[in-house]
């Protein structure tokens, strides 16, 4: 599913490939700001208060943890080393969080282009 997801971000970053720049630009300057440090900061309190809780969530019960450590727990290992399965649980972290984050990133961005004079409403 993720193969095919990626297939179809790079077919639409495909149709506006001159555009591919200005996107990065665009990410590049709304990282960098006044604004976005005041919400880092203020991000940064809410989630202490929310690992706080989610701590607290998960010493009563198991819920939330996930179940990717269990599944790679008892899977067996090729090339049999120890590290083996950790690569391998690194890989489907950097899939998930860098590839696949930015290319849905990049696609909101380039449409984010097209209306960037206009008051954005939700994922228009």
């Amino acid at each position: 599913m993720a193969i095919a997801y990626l297939i179809l971000a790079f077919l639409v970053m495909s149709n506006d490939i001159e555009r591919l720049a200005d996107v990065f630009l665009l990410i590049i300057k709304h990282a960098f700001g006044l604004q976005e440090a005041v919400g880092g900061v203020v991000g940064y309190g809410v989630a202490q208060a929310m690992t706080q809780g989610i701590q607290r969530g998960l010493f009563q019960m198991e819920a939330g943890m996930g179940s990717a450590p269990n599944a790679a727990a008892p899977a067996s290992l090729y090339p049999p080393h120890p590290a083996s399965q950790g690569y391998v649980q690194m890989l489907g972290v950097f899939m998930d969080t860098l590839v696949i984050f930015s290319a849905t990133a990049i696609i909101i961005s380039s449409a984010a282009l097209d209306s960037a004079d206009a008051t954005i409403t939700g994922i228009e």
